[in-house]
Order: C-alpha cells, then structure tokens, then sequence
C-alpha cells in the first residue's frame, strides 16, 4: 500500500510539473479553417465552455497538413516540436551547417530560422526558456545550445556516460532524451542540463520499441509519452513510471506519410479546448501532419476514424468498394444515423453514396461500413479527393466526424517478370517499339518520393527489361527530362542468388549506367556478410557492359546490357531462366531522383538486399505494358507465375496454399535446379488461386506470393 502511494505522488507530481512548465502550450481554442481542403474537417468545434477531461485514449486522425518547403535531394527533416503557433523543425543539409526552420504552424510560412553553428547531423530542438536545444548524432552524440533571441551559439553538452542523444523533450527541470546505444532493450535518459543521468526507463513488453527517432511528453494524459519509431515505422503511445524506471508502448499507428516513410519528428500541441495533438512528419515527404490524439468525453459522438477503401493507392482501371471505418467516440450507444462518401476527381464530385447505420454502436465500439454501388478508378495518373464522414445529429463533438485521403492511381508490385527476348534490340539511346515490344515496360516513377527529390508524376520515367541466354537488355525512358548531363544515370542491383543479403566475395552487386562525357558502365560488386557492403570493385566499361544514352526521341533515353556468365562483373544466373532480388534507381545530373523500384521502398536502403523486390526472368516471351494488359488478367490482384518454375539455386522449394496447406516440396538432385511443374504432390494440377512459395538456400530462407491462373 505505501509503494502505491508513493508511485501515485511521483506520478501527480510529473504531471503538474509538466502543465506547470509548459504554460506557453496552454492557448485558446483556434478557429477551424473549413476552406482548407488539405484538412478533414466539416463543422465547428461544439459549444462547450468546460469540458470534460478526456479519457485515456489514443486515436490517431489526421485533421490538417501543413506544407514544407523544398529540400535539397540529399537533404533530410528530422525532429519537431511545437511552441504556441510556431513550429521548430531540423532539417540537415548535405555539407552544409543544418538548419533549425520555425514555421507556422498553421500555413509553414517560414518565420526566421537558426543556422548551426557547423556541419553536423540533428535530431530534435528543444526551447528551454530563452534558449534551444538541439540533440545531434553526427559526428558525435551531443546537444548543442543557443541563446534564441540572437541564435547564438553557447555552449555543447557532452552525454555524461554512454548515451545516444536523439528523440528529446523538456519537462521544465529536465531532459528526456531517446537512447538507442544499445541493442534492445531501448531507453529514455532524463537528463539534467550537464548532460548526467538523473533517471534511465527501459522500455518493457510488446511490441518491442526498434529506435527512438523523436519523443514528446503528453501535456494532458499523465505520464504518457508518444515517439516516433523508425525501425518498426509507427509512431508509439507510451505509458511511463518513473519510480519502476519504465517505458512501454500502448498502441501504435502508421505514419500519416504512409508505410516506408521514414517517421521522423514528433511534438505535442495541447490541451486546446480539450483536444489534443501531435505534429509529426517523415524524413524526405515535404508536409507536417496535425493528428488529433485526445478528444474531450460526452454522450454524443460519433466520427469515421478512418478510411478503409480505397487506400491511398490504386490500380488504375479498377473496382473497389468503398469502406468507412467508425467508431463511437461518447458515452452513450447510438444508431440510426448517415455516413456518407464523397469522391472528387479535379474539383467535380464523381461518386456519392450514404449508408444509414441502422444496429446499435456502443461506447467505444468501432465498425466498417460498406457503400454501395462500387467506384471505378481512372486511368494512371488520376488523383482524386476522397473524404468520408458521418452527420449523427446531437453530436457534440464534430471535429472528428471526417476523415480524408488523396488517392493516386498506379501500378504498385513487389514482383517483376522479365520476358524472354524475341528481338534482339540495337544499342543505339533511342528506344525503338520494334525493338522493345517484347519487354517488360514498367513505371518505376518516384510517386512517393522515396529517394527525397520531390515526389515524380506517374509516366516520369519507365524501365524495360528482358533477356536471352547470353544478356540482360535495360532500357530507360527518362520522359521529364530533356537534355543529357554530366551524371544522368540509373543503376540496377541483383541479389542473384535470392539469399536477401550479400553473398561473400560473389558477382552480386550494381550496374551503373552512367554518361561522364559519353557513355559509361561503372560494375560495383556488394560482397561481405549481411546487408552492408564490405568492399568494392569498379570497372570501367569496355569489358563490364554496354551502355548507350541519347535524346534522340526528344527526351533522355538509355539502352543497355550486361553479359549472363560466370566473370565477376556478369549476372551468374540460369541462361534461361531464374529468380532474383531486384533494386533500380533513375536520376539526373545533380541527383534529382526521377525512377525508384520497388515503389515503396526507401532510397536509403539500396545496399539492403533484404527490401529489395523479386525479379523472375521468365523463359517465355510475353510484354506487359500499363498501356497494353498482360495476358494474365490477375496481375492486377497479385503476382503472376509463370508455369514450369525454374530457380537454378537452391536446394529446397516448399509450395503452400492460401490457408497454409503444403501443396509440393521439391528437392534439389544431382546438382541441378529446381522445377516446379505446378502439380501437387498427388501429380494434379493445382487450381487457380494465391500460393505462398519457400525457397530455401543453405542457411537462407526466401518466401514470396504468386497467384496461379489456369
């Protein structure tokens, strides 16, 4: 009984110090921008002139999203936080001192900005009183302090012990600083302003915290805290006890940037007028995103928490039914009221649908809801405006009725089939359709800004590719660009042999295809252990490939090849056919990133075999195209196969069905590949449907999923 009192007054006494502290995060209620079309809000907040504390929840909906301005390609936006209307945010600049912008928090006009006083990698900045504080992690783990008023540069606090400093906040008397030194578990060290350690929270349970990239303390739950978690990529609401001396996630919810975004900062604006929020924002995505955390309890509320179809992608040409996602908010059950969907295509209504909720919801209970009739997408390249929201009405707090999502149209997948050449195309930088009917044809346009140039339209940039029993035919149709430069490149990376990581001293690793006054193939192996590259070798073209760019067509253009064969700089694979993990970026002079396959995969980890996609060479001809439908109308629900199966390493090959059934295993005999003839294990054929296929390869296990159309 006394250890319960004693944690109790700890934990009242943190949390009046932090109101206490942070009175400058205590503002009136702002009014609600309805013309803003970036925000999903319909309504007004409800009159209420004292209300009801909320409870300890943890939605997660976005209601606002404020511009950023542009970066440089190689640049990146780390941590925020929020003062009254003003939001700090770090952002490191390639060989340059970084920058700490104050922007508004309503526009992200740019208010004034601090420049660091050298080149160095920043994480969070922190006002404590008149001055910052800026948690650093490169070249060494350190903050860096600032007298605000005149942004000068005071004084460097040095960890005292052995502690990363990322993630940070200000409790009104100490520090909170993310620490990620070690493996797992990781830690949040609260610090004085020395730097020593007054306290270590060891994070406890599941999930398992993977790296702390930016925390904030809750201003209005008692010790509660939210982080960002890059590893995991969710942002995590955390529950805190600083007499057990632990930290351990609640809930978790994707970035608002969408998954693979990098989630970066993080700052916490409340209460206002008994709502709470959290800013948060993602590495290389130039926006900061306004979610609602808390609202404030009563009887009647009801809102859509979120969208579950269509999804902020799409497969152009394609049906989907509309789905809602609500949830009753109040105290009091409710039915019998509309939601209704809303979707614009460049400013005109194209779909509109209500459902009337007719069972009874209960306090805190959550359903979906279906619309009907089905929406049809549009060609690639169509965006459109969807927003979804329900209109109970008594309700009392409308704020959180909507909810609203950008939808793009294009082809995302995370497996690719390279035909077999018909044509054996010339080399010349001008793509030919004779010559290249044959290929694959593929958008690898950077919709979502994975490589931090600035997210690329769809139809920006598309790569070919197939194959005979002697070479690998690239080609690329950079469509936005113009002229050719100094620089103009694009590189492919295979994992031959489909392991997930670097095999040691192998052939396994990048072309890149390259004009430094004139035409260039530079052949870089990645060989050591793991993910991360060891060593190099370069050579220069002749001898290492082919390699041939021009603008002849009236835009940049390359043709290329690269010899199958045994010498370290060829593709070791099957003549025929095979299967191997798949990365290819495209960029301009400059680095102005245009093409990035897989779709969703971060341009920080193209030396990580793990996330790369899988690219089967496939020993029978056949294009696809966007403009032309492959033969296998499926591929649009799922990756096509294509039967018999031939993988020329590995020793094992195990198919399962959709429910997890083995259906065949295949094992390797004399030496040779494995071929799956896509017969079960009785010798019948197996029907159409998804199938789940295990390929293991000495200590390595590889798994993807096809779809077998008969």
């Amino acid at each position: 009984m006394i250890n319960k009192v004693v944690k109790l007054c700890v934990l009242l006494g943190v949390t009046a110090l932090l109101f206490a502290a942070q009175s400058e995060l205590l503002f009136t209620p702002a009014g609600l921008n309805q013309a803003n079309h970036r925000s999903p809000i319909t309504g007004v907040f409800p009159t209420r002139t004292t209300p009801t504390p909320p409870t300890d929840d943890s939605s997660w909906i976005k209601v606002d999203s404020i511009p950023l301005g542009p970066i440089g390609g190689s640049d990146a936006l780390c941590g925020l936080k929020v003062y009254g209307d003003t939001i700090f945010i770090v952002w490191n600049r390639e060989n340059l001192p970084y920058v700490v912008r104050m922007l508004n928090r309503h526009t992200g006009a740019v208010i004034d900005s601090l420049i660091g006083h050298t080149i160095e990698y920043k994480m969070t900045p922190v006002k404590v009183g008149d001055s910052l504080y800026v948690s650093g992690f490169y070249p060494t783990e350190h903050i860096d302090v600032y007298y605000l008023p005149t942004k000068t540069f005071v004084r460097e606090i040095v960890p005292v012990g052995s502690y990363y400093t990322r993630g940070m906040d200000w409790d009104g008397s100490r520090l909170w600083v993310g620490d990620n030194s070690s493996t797992t578990p990781k830690r949040i060290k609260i610090i004085d302003r020395s730097g020593a350690v007054i306290k270590t929270l060891t994070n406890i349970g599941s999930p398992v915290v993977g790296w702390i990239m930016d925390l904030t303390l809750d201003r209005m739950i008692p010790n509660r805290l939210w982080l960002n978690d890059n590893i995991n990529d969710v942002a995590c609401y955390c529950a805190f006890d600083t007499v057990a001396n632990t930290f351990q996630v609640l809930a978790t919810f994707t970035p608002p940037a969408g998954a693979g975004s990098i989630a970066e900062g993080i700052g916490f604006y409340g209460p206002d007028n008994g709502y709470g929020y959290c800013y948060t924002n993602s590495a290389y995505v130039l926006w900061v995103y306004k979610m609602l955390v808390h609202s404030p309890t009563v009887p009647n509320d009801i809102g859509v928490n979120s969208i579950k179809a269509p999804t902020s992608i799409v497969d152009p040409n394609t049906t989907i039914t509309p789905i809602a996602r609500i949830t009753n908010y109040g105290t009091a059950p409710q039915s019998n009221f509309p939601v209704t969907c809303w979707i614009d295509s460049a400013g005109t209504r194209i779909y509109n649908a209500t459902y009337t909720y007719t069972q009874t919801l209960a306090p805190g209970a959550t359903d979906s809801v279906s619309f009907t009739p089905d929406w049809t997408s549009g060609a690639v390249g169509t965006n459109y405006a969807v927003k979804m929201f329900t209109n109970l009405s008594n309700d009392e707090n409308r704020i959180n009725d909507t909810a609203g999502l950008t939808v793009g149209t294009f082809l995302i997948r995370d497996t690719l089939i390279a035909p077999f050449a018909i044509v054996t195309p010339t080399l010349d930088g001008n793509i030919q359709i004779t010559e290249w009917a044959d290929a694959l044809k593929w958008d690898i346009s950077d919709i979502l800004n994975m490589q931090g140039s600035g997210a690329r339209a769809p139809g920006s940039c598309y790569l070919y590719v197939k194959h005979d029993s002697n070479n690998v035919y690239w080609a690329l149709d950079l469509k936005a660009k113009t002229t050719i430069d100094d620089y103009d490149q694009f590189g492919c990376y295979l994992d031959e042999n489909l392991s997930r990581t670097w095999a040691v001293d192998s052939s396994e690793g990048n072309h890149w295809f390259v004009w430094i006054s004139g035409d260039t193939v530079i052949y870089r192996a990645l060989i050591g252990p793991g993910n991360l590259p060891s060593d190099y070798w370069e050579r220069w073209e002749s001898g290492n490939g082919v390699s041939r760019a021009s603008i002849a067509s009236g835009n940049l253009q390359f043709e290329a090849l690269v010899l199958k064969g045994t010498i370290k700089w060829n593709y070791t694979i099957h003549p025929t056919s095979d299967t191997v993990g798949f990365y290819v970026y495209a960029a301009g002079a400059g680095s102005a990133f245009w093409g990035n396959w897989p779709t969703q995969m971060p341009g920080t980890e193209w030396n990580n075999a793990a996330r790369y996609g899988t690219l089967i060479f496939s020993p029978e001809p056949f294009g696809i195209t966007e403009e032309k439908r492959p033969p296998i109308s499926e591929l649009r629900l799922a990756n096509p196969l294509r039967l018999p199966l031939v993988i020329h390493t590995g020793h094992r090959l195990e198919v399962y069905d959709i429910s997890g059934k083995l259906i065949k295993a295949v094992n390797q005999t004399n030496g040779v590949g494995l071929t799956w003839d896509g017969n079960d294990k009785n010798g019948k054929p197996v029907s159409t449907g998804i199938y789940f296929i295990k390929l293991f390869q000495n200590n390595n296990t590889t798994q993807t999923k096809t779809v077998i159309v008969r």
